[in-house]
């Protein structure tokens, strides 16, 4: 996905891009969910499973140092590809450094926050498999563009 004016996508750009849709950009506790689910095969993520990391993960060295099309590694329980690794996800949040006084119905925390920074999760292609653990977050200010920055629309059930 290329937006004007860069080579990936900010998170403006990816906010208007999921909105054309009437899809929206998942919002950190949706994206702590879906980090956190099990592997296919029903084992969950942890420290002895970074072996298993490789199936699922483009990071580090395993990536060849690049991007991927999404698809070529193994899906999570939920039949999404690429939750770990490949690029950092935007979420819908404002950067705060902890959980203190976010909204308790798992909603975007999109006021507040530090600065102008926007979540991320999940790691990337440039990052080691510690960086692709789903307790990783970072952030970065919300027209940041760079490839390993992606996003992922999300459809809300009716």
């Amino acid at each position: 996905m290329t937006c004007a004016g860069g080579t990936s996508p900010g998170s403006h750009c990816a906010a208007r891009t999921c909105a054309s849709l009437k899809d929206a950009v998942l919002h950190e506790a949706k994206l702590q969910r879906v980090f956190r689910d099990r592997f296919k095969d029903g084992r969950t993520q942890g420290p002895s499973m970074v072996w298993l990391l490789g199936e699922y993960a483009w990071y580090g060295q395993r990536s060849g140092f690049g991007t991927h099309p999404v698809g070529e590694k193994r899906p999570n329980a939920w039949e999404l590809y690429d939750v770990h690794g490949n690029v950092w996800e935007w979420g819908q949040d404002a950067w705060h450094f902890d959980y203190s006084g976010a909204p308790s119905d798992g909603s975007a925390w999109t006021d507040g926050g530090t600065g102008a920074g926007r979540v991320v999760r999940g790691g990337s292609w440039v990052v080691l498999a510690g960086g692709c653990r789903s307790a990783y977050r970072g952030w970065t200010v919300p027209d940041f563009r760079d490839f390993s920055l992606g996003f992922r629309c999300a459809r809300a059930q009716a």
